[in-house]
């Protein structure tokens, strides 16, 4: 007969793959955890979104997408994962969406707070000459996605000029490839490739991150900062339309 704590143990544990990788309650497939989102029980038994992958209970796992979330909730994907019957709210693509956004735009605070992040054409400009060998690819180029297409032009151009010599870039000049000099294993593990320049946040959005009145370029440097907001950003990235809202 299984023991009260027997039960409790089997309740909470999640399987996983031989690299950690977790199983996608919408797909099947077997991902590293820096491409999906976990998702909890709230005491009331409502799917609740678990961003940060620490909240307590059993959780389940969906690829960072919101086709698959959306696949997840019309085919009773989290009734199976939970072993009870549950019925996601309607707004959870967006609910979830908001929430990595929100947690980007805290590590952008908290950057700026470290002295990770400066923001404004010419700082960034000068930044971005002094990087050193490799740390190209290692910082994050944000430019508002209501700012000047002239301005984040010349700086991603810049990006890549800094960056050639260590042949960071694929082809098409969208992204940098992950590297295993990167040194993060959830970036090593991710199938997506790593962004190098973001142009999902409004000026006012990174203003507000960055405790000024509005942002159109910021530079995140080379760090811990850093490489999180490629992780999420990632993961975000999933859950935004062709114009850059949420879905």
């Amino acid at each position: 007969m299984m023991t009260r704590k027997a039960a409790r143990t089997k309740k909470t544990v999640e399987p996983s793959g031989p690299r950690g990788e977790r199983t996608c309650i919408a797909t099947g497939a077997l991902r590293a955890p820096s491409e999906m989102v976990r998702f909890v029980l709230d005491p009331e038994g409502r799917v609740t979104p678990d961003v940060a992958a620490k909240l307590p209970g059993r959780g389940v796992w969906v690829s960072s997408d919101a086709a698959n979330l959306s696949h997840a909730m019309k085919r009773g994907g989290f009734s199976r994962g939970f072993e009870r019957p549950v019925t996601p709210p309607s707004d959870l693509v967006r609910h979830t969406g908001t929430l990595l956004q929100a947690r980007i735009l805290g590590l952008i605070g908290l950057g700026r707070r470290a002295g990770d992040v400066v923001a404004g054409f010419d700082k960034v400009k000068e930044e971005l000459k002094s990087l050193g060998p490799g740390e190209a690819h290692l910082g994050v180029l944000f430019g508002a996605r209501d700012g000047g297409k002239d301005g984040r032009e010349k700086l991603e151009g810049l990006l890549r000029a800094v960056a050639e010599d260590d042949q960071l870039f694929d082809e098409d000049d969208e992204d940098v490839v992950a590297s295993p000099d990167v040194g993060d294993q959830a970036v090593q593990q991710s199938q997506r490739p790593v962004p190098r320049s973001v142009d999902i946040f409004t000026s006012t959005q990174l203003g507000m991150a960055l405790g000024r009145d509005g942002v159109i370029h910021a530079w995140m440097k080379p760090g811990g900062f850093a490489l999180q907001c490629k992780l999420e950003v990632m993961r975000l990235r999933g859950f935004l339309g062709p114009d850059g809202e949420l879905l």
